[in-house]
């Protein structure tokens, strides 16, 4: 009989947590189907780990490895396979693990000695789930890999002789699948990222709620260079770093395809996501989805037809396709989905997008939207969708205007690899000042002072060549470089882009114009307007969906509309508008018993003139006669007044500017209302846009 032979390897035990009992609940077939899952993950993470099974123990195996690392990865990865198992399953699968190293003797294949009955009295000791090992193990193989232990001192072990010091390996849950970064964000710009502290805070609180099973939309605006896709990235890039699902689609001005950042993003999903995914998600919504990502087929050869119906089914069974698959993948881990450029989408992608918001509230999905709101226009499907979603939970905008003179300092400071001087802080506060704090336009802007020799390099520091005041910022410089730049010039030129204004009629035709003048003429400066004039309530949809500056528009109450900064202006008063013909312009008040036995012109019934007056003498049990006739404008009001010589309501600013009209209050009434100029953040306006709001402040403020 041959002498056994010694080997030194670390020898791992396994047993399953509650096996018996589970045999008796669930039947010995339903059992032996459970059985045969747990060892074939056991075996697995053996195979990848290159261990050597040496026997199975009924419950367990025993598995001996030629280093300690190698048990620990197996270890790890045999308590990750079962996690991410019992995510999906209603019957759990535990198992208990001991880990120990040292000499043994082999004999026939199988292996003796202090170390097999180490790890077999530490794996009776664990607890399913957990994974207990020796000192020996914990200090050649713990030191790799960052693995966390926990000590638990010295532990009396039957048939031991001496307490065994042993330490608690506390394993991390494996992310249930793990797709890669989309291309677009592997790499950050190599610029210092500064700033934006409470934004980036507040992007992770939202994910943090989205983790946690409550879908969550962002929609960063902001002026080309703002940093909005940066802003993403870093979010997109802790994310995947903790295992979850990360999906980029951008829409382009040019391509004009619709769903293109669905087809992108999602193309990129089911690419890589695991099978199983994929199955679930036919065997519930067919191959509806493969209108829009035809590479569905090729993960699923026996993909059903998609089903033909009406245009209108078709787009709504499309729309649950994508929903069920963005939960579906949300299961296995928090997803992050980021859709940029949205100032270029098509209305079927906006409309999937709303099908998204309102119909997963419980996904475990965030939604990052990125937009121009420069560049949107009344008619943009996305100035609607902005409109319809402040109604919906959970979606939140987040606005991202110029850095301040530090932060621009600290972008130069990490970019020259020194604290500035007092040249370099005066030069960040000056071109904080002419760029608006854009980091883009501030980065362009100092690389070209230093390839003209503005700035140079001596002994290891940048120090400007002549005097700040020389740099001719921004006219001369700036604006002869722009296309250099590859960048609108922003607030830079005057005319570029138009400070964007939406007023109500009175505000617009009487007012505005006359404040422009008198801006002009006390400053010399007149910003290029681009004017909407609408109706009080449409104006301030405009400010609150991001497609104007500002609104200027006339309120009947004391309340703010949400989200919106207030600037009281002046007051004014709705009164009748009485051609001088009439008879009622001999008058100084016109009676109330006439008033409102007269059929007056008026405006439609939404526009805020009349509803001052409907509501004032609703609030007394009165209410206007039918009206004579009714008008979309002021203007069309005046018109009408003089050529029928009738009365009209209008606001008193509109008849002080009106020729053949002249203003008559009513008798023991007063219609008055407020007008109030309108903002998102009055800390994000661009130059134009603040030099008009300080004007009209300053002359109009009631």
């Amino acid at each position: 009989m041959s002498a056994a032979a010694t080997e030194t390897v670390t020898v791992l035990i396994t047993d399953q947590e509650g096996s018996t009992a589970m045999a008796q609940r669930l039947g010995p077939v339903a059992a032996e189907e459970l059985r045969l899952e747990y060892f074939r993950m056991l075996r697995g993470a053996v195979e990848r780990a290159r261990g050597r099974e040496v026997k199975n123990l009924g419950d367990g195996l025993m598995v001996v490895f030629d280093s300690a690392a190698q048990s620990l990865a197996c270890a790890v990865q045999m308590q990750q396979a079962l996690d991410l198992r019992n995510r999906r399953a209603e019957e759990k699968l535990g198992v208990r693990i001991g880990v120990s190293l040292g000499d043994t003797s082999v004999e026939g294949g199988d292996y003796f000695g202090g170390p097999v009955v180490e790890a077999a009295r530490l794996c009776a000791r664990a607890e399913g789930g957990e994974i207990i090992v020796t000192d020996l193990v914990y200090r050649l193989g713990g030191s790799r890999d960052g693995y966390v232990f926990e000590s638990l001192g010295g532990l009396e072990l039957k048939g031991i002789s001496e307490p065994v010091q042993a330490f608690k390996l506390r394993w991390a849950p494996a992310p249930a699948f793990r797709i890669a970064l989309p291309e677009q964000l592997q790499e950050l710009p190599a610029t210092a990222y500064v700033g934006r502290a409470a934004e980036r805070e507040r992007m992770r609180e939202l994910w943090g709620q989205a983790c946690g099973g409550s879908l969550r939309v962002a929609l960063l605006s902001g002026e080309p260079g703002m940093g909005k896709t940066r802003l993403a990235t870093h979010l997109a890039l802790a994310a995947h770093g903790k295992g979850s699902t990360v999906l980029y689609g951008r829409c382009d001005e040019d391509l004009g395809v619709p769903y293109l950042p669905w087809v992108q993003a999602l193309g990129h999903l089911v690419r890589e996501v695991p099978q199983p995914v994929l199955d679930e998600h036919v065997e519930h919504f067919g191959g509806d989805l493969a209108r829009l990502v035809p590479s569905l087929r090729d993960r699923v050869p026996d993909l059903p037809s998609v089903r033909e119906s009406d245009p209108e089914t078709e787009r709504y069974r499309l729309h649950a396709a994508v929903a069920g698959l963005l939960e579906g993948a949300g299961e296995q881990e928090p997803l992050l989905l980021i859709l940029d450029d949205l100032h270029w989408a098509d209305a079927p992608t906006l409309a999937l997008l709303r099908h998204i918001v309102t119909c997963g509230s419980s996904m475990k999905v965030m939604v990052v939207g990125s937009y121009r709101d420069a560049d949107l226009s009344r008619e943009h499907p996305l100035t609607a969708l902005l409109a319809a979603l402040r109604r919906e939970r959970g979606v939140e905008r987040v606005k991202l205007s110029g850095l301040d003179a530090g932060h621009v300092a600290a972008l130069m400071e990490a970019a020259a690899g020194h604290e500035l001087g007092e040249d370099g802080r005066a030069l960040a506060a000056e071109i904080t000042r002419e760029t608006s704090g854009n980091p883009l336009f501030a980065f362009r802007v100092l690389r070209h002072l230093t390839e003209s020799g503005a700035i140079v390099q001596e002994n290891g520091r940048w120090r400007l060549t002549g005097s700040l005041a020389d740099l001719g910022l921004p006219a001369g410089m700036l604006l002869q470089h722009a296309d250099a730049f590859e960048l609108p010039t922003f607030g830079l030129l005057d005319e570029k882009p138009p400070v964007r204004v939406a007023a109500s009629p009175t505000i617009a035709d009487f007012v505005l114009p006359t404040q422009l003048a008198i801006m002009e003429r006390a400053t010399g400066y007149h910003p290029t307007i681009e004017l909407s004039a609408v109706n009080s309530a449409t104006a301030i949809a405009m400010v609150a969906a991001g497609t104007v500056d500002m609104a200027i528009a006339a309120f009947d109450s004391d309340q703010t509309p949400d989200g919106l900064v207030e600037i009281p202006l002046c007051r004014d008063e709705v009164v009748l508008a009485v051609p001088v013909e009439h008879h009622w312009a001999a008058l100084e008040e016109v009676p109330l018993k006439a008033f409102l036995s007269t059929s007056l012109i008026m405006r439609d019934p939404g526009a805020n003139t009349r509803r001052i007056v409907e509501q004032v003498l609703h609030e007394k049990g009165l209410m206007l006669a039918p009206a004579l006739l009714e008008v979309g404008c002021t203007a069309e009001v005046q018109e009408a007044a003089r050529r029928r010589r009738a009365p009209a309501l209008l606001s008193e600013l509109a008849v002080a500017s009106a020729e053949g009209l002249v203003a008559r209050r009513v008798t023991g009434m007063s219609f008055e209302r407020r007008f109030s100029l309108l903002l998102t953040s009055e800390s994000s306006l661009r130059a134009g846009a603040r030099a008009l709001v300080d004007h009209l402040r300053s002359q109009l403020v009631a």
